[in-house]
C-alpha cells in the first residue's frame, strides 16, 4: 500500500514538474523577444562592449577619457567586432565622444560598418574628414551609400560643413542616426544636418560587424588619430533627447546605455519609416529572357546550349586540370576568347556564374570572366585584385557605371571559391559560396552586345589583357537573373546544380535541334571548397553553427530540465526501495 501510494506521488511530482517546464518553455526572455540591438563600449581599460560578447583580440591601449578611461585609438589601433546578429536593415544609431589629436590629417574614421571597399549599400559609417593643421581640427561627416552617394554634409555645403567642424583637442560628442528615411547628423546634442534617403540598408553576413576607429574591411585603413569614448552602435535610430543625454551628462548615460546593452531596460526607438521596396513591376524593368549559355569545361570548351558560343576561338588548344566538378581550364598558361556572337543579345538582365581557384600572381588586376571590350558601355567584368601577397579581392565593373566596385569579398591564395554575379534590371547581387557578398541597386547597361562583332573572354580580358592565374570552371551565363535557391545548390551541390542548369539549357533548345554531344553528367563535388571569407584578410569566417539567442536560451532550458526530471525521477525510485527494505525489516 505505502509503495504504491509512493508511486503515485512521484508520478504526480513530475507531472508538475513538466507542466512547470512546459510553461517556462513558452515564455521567451526579454532580451530574446527585442528586435532592437545596442552595443556600447565604455573603454574603462577593457575593449569589450557592456553586454561581454564582442571582443577585438586586442588587449587596447587606454587613456583618460570623457567618462571615466578613453580608447586610445591613435596607440592602441581599431577594435573589430565579432559578427552581429542583429537586423540593421531598419535603421542605425553611431555615436561616440572623439578628441582629436593635433597634427590629425584626412579621414579619420570613428564607426564604420558594412564592406567598406566596395560601396554597396550595407556600407555606413562615421568619421572625421579634410582634416589639416591649417583647419586646426577637421569636419563630422557621415557615409552610407543607400542614403546619399558621397558623404554628408558634401563639399559644396560650406555652411553646413562649418557647423560639422570638430576642432583639434577637444572632447566632442559626435552621432548619426537613420530611421528608414532621414539620417541625421549631431554634434554635441545638437542637430546639424538631415539628409533624406534614397535606397535601403542592406546587410550582408560576410560584413555584419562593426569597427571602432578605422574601417570595417581591415580595422586599419584610416585609423583615428585621438581617442574614442563611450562608442554606441544599435540597429535602430536613438531619440534626439537620448542623444542629447549622451552629451550633456555622459555619467548619467552610461548607466542607460549599460542597461540597454544588457537588456536590463526596454529599448524605445524613435520613429521608424520602412522604405518602399523598388518597383518590379515589368514595365518598368528590362525584360528578362531564358537563354542559359554553359561551358562544363570537360576537356571542351564547348557550349552545350544551341547557340554554340565556344571558347578557344583561334584552336591553340587550352589546358585542362582537376576542376570544381570533373575538368576546369588551367588559366596559368593564358585566358582565352570565344567566337563571336552573331547576333545583339539582350542582356540586360544577367547571372554569370563560375568556379574559380587563384593560384597566386605579382600586385595587379586579374579578369575572370568578360564580355565585351571596354571600349563600349556594355562591358561587364568579374576580376580580381591584388597587392602580390596571399590575398585577393573580388571585382564587378560595367563601363556604362562609371566606376568599379572593389573589394567585394577577400580571396585567399589556393582555395577553391563558387562566384555569381546576378542583375535583375535594378539590383545588383554578387554571391561568394553561396552567400551575398555584395547587394546595391545600381544602373547596369548592357544594351547592345553583340552588336559589334563581341566575344566573351575567360581569365582575360576580350583584348587578352589582365591575365588570371588560376583554374575556372563551370561557367554559366544567362539573360535573366538565377533566383538565390540555384545558386546557393550551385555551390553545396555542384553536381545536381550543373544537371539542373544542363535542364535550363535544353528547354531552351529550338524544335528539332539535336545536339552531336552532351558533356556526361557531372559526379564530382568539389574536393575543397574554401569556407565564405570574413571581413579581414588575416582570418576567415568559419560557417555559422551558434545557434540564435532565443534558440540557445531554449536549448539550455530544455538541457535543466530534462536533468531535473531525471534527478527526481532516480530519487523518487531510491526512495521507495528504501521504504519498501525499511518495511521488510520491521517483518
Amino acid at each position: 500500500m505505502m509503495n504504491c501510494k509512493l508511486c503515485k506521488m512521484a508520478a504526480a511530482f513530475c507531472a508538475v514538474l513538466l507542466a512547470v517546464s512546459a510553461f517556462l518553455w513558452n515564455i521567451p526572455s526579454a532580451q530574446a523577444e527585442s528586435e532592437w540591438s545596442l552595443y556600447y563600449w565604455g573603454f574603462e581599460n577593457t575593449v569589450a562592449d557592456a553586454a561581454g560578447v564582442l571582443t577585438s583580440g586586442s588587449e587596447g591601449s587606454f587613456t583618460a577619457g570623457k567618462q571615466g578611461q578613453a580608447l586610445d585609438a591613435a596607440a592602441n589601433g581599431a577594435i573589430k567586432s565579432e559578427k552581429l546578429t542583429a537586423d540593421m536593415t531598419k535603421g542605425f544609431t553611431m555615436a561616440a565622444w572623439i578628441y582629436l589629436n593635433e597634427g590629425a590629417e584626412g579621414y579619420n574614421i570613428i564607426l564604420s560598418s558594412g564592406n567598406t571597399l566596395a560601396a554597396g549599400n550595407d556600407r555606413f559609417q562615421l568619421h572625421i574628414g579634410h582634416a589639416s593643421e591649417e583647419l586646426g581640427g577637421g569636419y563630422l561627416l557621415a557615409y552610407a551609400p543607400a542614403i546619399a552617394p558621397e558623404a554628408f554634409p558634401g563639399d559644396a555645403e560650406a555652411d553646413l560643413l562649418e557647423a560639422c567642424f570638430v576642432a583639434y583637442e577637444t572632447w566632442t560628442h559626435a552621432a548619426v542616426t537613420f530611421n528608414g528615411e532621414k539620417a541625421v547628423l549631431y554634434i554635441n546634442g545638437a542637430p546639424v544636418l538631415e539628409q533624406t534617403a534614397s535606397g535601403a540598408i542592406e546587410t550582408i553576413p560576410l560584413y555584419q560587424q562593426i569597427t571602432v576607429g578605422a574601417l570595417n574591411h581591415d580595422a586599419a585603413t584610416f585609423q583615428f588619430n585621438g581617442a574614442i569614448d563611450e562608442a554606441v552602435y544599435g540597429n535602430y535610430p536613438m531619440k534626439a533627447e537620448q542623444i542629447a543625454a549622451m552629451a550633456s551628462d555622459p555619467s548619467a548615460a552610461a548607466g542607460d546605455l549599460d542597461a540597454w546593452a544588457k537588456g536590463t531596460k526596454t529599448i524605445t526607438p524613435d520613429s521608424i519609416v520602412t522604405p518602399a521596396e523598388p518597383s518590379s513591376d515589368p514595365s518598368t524593368l528590362p525584360p528578362g529572357g531564358s537563354t542559359v549559355y554553359y561551358w562544363p569545361l570537360d576537356d571542351d570548351s564547348s557550349d552545350l546550349s544551341h547557340h554554340e558560343i565556344y571558347f578557344d576561338e583561334y584552336g591553340i588548344g587550352l589546358e585542362y586540370t582537376e576542376g570544381a566538378v570533373n575538368q576546369g581550364v588551367d588559366t596559368s598558361f593564358g585566358g582565352t576568347v570565344s567566337v563571336p556572337f552573331e547576333e545583339e543579345q539582350d542582356f540586360s538582365c544577367f547571372t554569370m556564374s563560375f568556379w574559380m581557384r587563384w593560384d597566386g600572381s605579382e600586385a595587379g588586376y586579374g579578369a575572370l570572366f568578360a564580355a565585351g571590350g571596354k571600349e563600349h558601355p556594355y562591358h561587364i567584368e568579374m576580376y580580381i585584385t591584388t597587392d602580390g601577397g596571399d590575398t585577393a579581392y573580388l571585382a564587378f565593373y560595367n563601363v556604362a557605371m562609371g566606376s568599379a566596385m572593389e573589394g567585394i569579398c577577400p580571396i585567399e591564395a589556393g582555395e577553391l571559391y563558387h562566384v555569381a554575379c546576378t542583375y535583375d534590371g535594378a539590383k545588383l547581387n554578387v554571391y561568394v559560396n553561396g552567400e551575398i557578398a555584395l547587394s546595391t541597386q545600381a544602373a547596369v547597361d548592357t544594351a547592345g552586345f553583340g552588336s559589334n562583332y563581341d566575344v566573351l573572354a575567360l581569365g582575360c580580358l576580350v583584348d587578352e589583357t589582365l591575365p588570371f592565374i588560376g583554374m575556372l570552371d563551370e561557367v554559366i551565363l544567362a539573360d535573366y537573373a538565377f533566383d538565390e535557391a540555384l545558386i546557393t545548390k550551385l555551390y553545396n551541390s555542384p553536381a545536381e546544380g550543373a544537371a539542373d542548369v544542363l535542364k535550363l539549357v535544353q528547354a531552351n533548345y529550338p524544335e528539332n535541334y539535336a545536339p552531336a554531344t552532351l558533356a556526361p553528367t557531372p559526379t564530382k563535388a568539389p574536393a575543397t571548397a574554401a569556407a565564405t571569407q570574413a571581413a579581414t584578410a588575416a582570418a576567415k569566417t568559419p560557417v555559422n553553427t551558434t545557434k540564435a539567442p532565443a534558440e540557445a536560451d531554449r536549448t539550455t532550458t530544455v538541457v535543466v530540465i530534462i536533468i531535473v526530471i531525471t534527478v527526481v525521477i532516480i530519487a523518487a525510485a531510491i526512495t521507495v526501495v528504501l521504504v519498501m527494505k525499511k518495511k521488510a525489516a520491521k517483518k
